[in-house]
């Protein structure tokens, strides 16, 4: 009898330091609808049985029929349940109540995520941990355009607070930008389509574009894979169409290629969402005039040199003056021409060093030898 007694006490002990290392916790959270509890008599006889709090509030224990939990802590439900036993039924009982799974502290996530709808609210679940929850976003990663928004249930009935999650910082790693969830949160995801461009004319793959952050124009047009007819020479023609965000008129942005090649941060303009850009490259040309046979105008190729140009135009006439050859090159800015004497006869004879490399719009001037 004596050891018997000595055993219930033990337990008594073993039990209530239990109970003291988890009364914090536990006295923390309210039971509410739908949360499932795992409960045992431990003493007299031994009973383990799970019961689901019941839309009234209720649970159904073994021996004592319902039980009213609602709205109760874990330590309050096992002393009432340990005085109802107590009322007749066993002579000092003991019982153990634990969380198996708590549905009533639930959040929401709507919006584009994969599996929108309610969810258990576990202990320091953030707003990226929520998303992940609900399946993660339904139209990939977000962009600049996404928005993500908690609905919070303030103190009065009905009353929400809007609280707007700083979603490029959440994604840079704030901890501080990753909002931690309360019961009852709804969290809005709405991911706006990628943000486009588009590009047209003498690029390789014209079309349409996602933007990414800083996107220039030299970028935009390299994107659509450069230049289809070589680097632009000067006639070229590169226009920005952007969009009036009033609905207005679409405004033109000429843009100076010369100053975009010649590396102006400046003139690479920064493309915004919707922008069109319209390429149109001239080819680059040259002219040789004078006493060749076929004097014109021709189509720049790479590496055209003067001795080149002369061939394309089919070569000296028997009046041609070999020793009276110049280039007439344009200074730019409508700055006159520079002209280049040359020696065709060193050339003709072999020297590739005296043979000048042509540029877009040169003018190769053949005289009239004077007998």
């Amino acid at each position: 009898m004596k050891h018997s007694i000595l055993k219930i006490m033990i337990m008594l002990l073993l039990i209530g330091l239990t109970r003291s290392a988890c009364a914090e916790a536990a006295d923390e959270y309210k039971v509410g609808i739908g949360d499932v509890l795992d409960a045992s008599i431990l003493q007299p006889e031994k009973l383990t049985t799970t019961l689901t709090v019941s839309p009234d509030g209720m649970i159904s224990f073994p021996y004592i029929g319902n039980v009213e939990v609602k709205n109760m802590t874990l330590s309050q439900i096992q002393k009432n349940i340990e005085e109802k036993l107590a009322d007749g039924y066993m002579k000092y009982p003991l019982v153990s109540v634990s969380l198996k799974e708590s549905r009533s502290r639930r959040f929401f996530v709507y919006g584009d995520v994969i599996r929108p709808g309610g969810y258990p609210l576990e202990d320091g679940i953030t707003v990226l941990k929520a998303i992940s929850v609900a399946g993660c976003f339904s139209k990939g990663n977000p962009g600049p355009g996404a928005e993500i928004k908690i609905l919070r249930p303030k103190g009065e009935v009905g009353a929400v607070q809007t609280i707007n999650v700083d979603v490029k910082q959440v994604f840079a790693g704030s901890t501080d930008a990753d909002i931690k969830i309360l019961p009852e949160d709804t969290i809005m995801v709405t991911i706006a389509p990628p943000e486009k461009f588009c590009v047209y004319g003498d690029v390789i793959r014209p079309g349409v574009f996602t933007m990414e952050e800083n996107t220039t124009l030299l970028k935009a047009v390299s994107v659509a894979g450069g230049f289809s007819k070589t680097n632009p020479g000067p006639g070229a023609e590169v226009k920005i169409l952007r969009p009036n965000p009033k609905g207005g008129a679409v405004q033109t942005i000429n843009v100076n290629v010369d100053q975009v090649f010649a590396g102006s941060s400046e003139a690479d303009v920064k493309i915004l969402p919707e922008d069109t850009i319209m390429v149109t490259v001239a080819p680059a040309q040259f002219c040789v005039y004078g006493e060749v046979n076929k004097p014109g105008v021709f189509t720049m190729e790479e590496n055209t040199t003067l001795l080149k140009a002369i061939s394309v135009a089919g070569g000296f006439t028997r009046f041609g003056k070999t020793s009276a050859v110049k280039i007439l090159r344009p200074r730019g800015n409508n700055l006159g021409y520079a002209t280049i004497k040359v020696n065709i006869n060193s050339i003709m004879n072999g020297s590739s060093r005296d043979d000048v490399l042509l540029k877009p719009e040169d003018t190769v001037v053949v005289s009239e030898a004077v007998f």
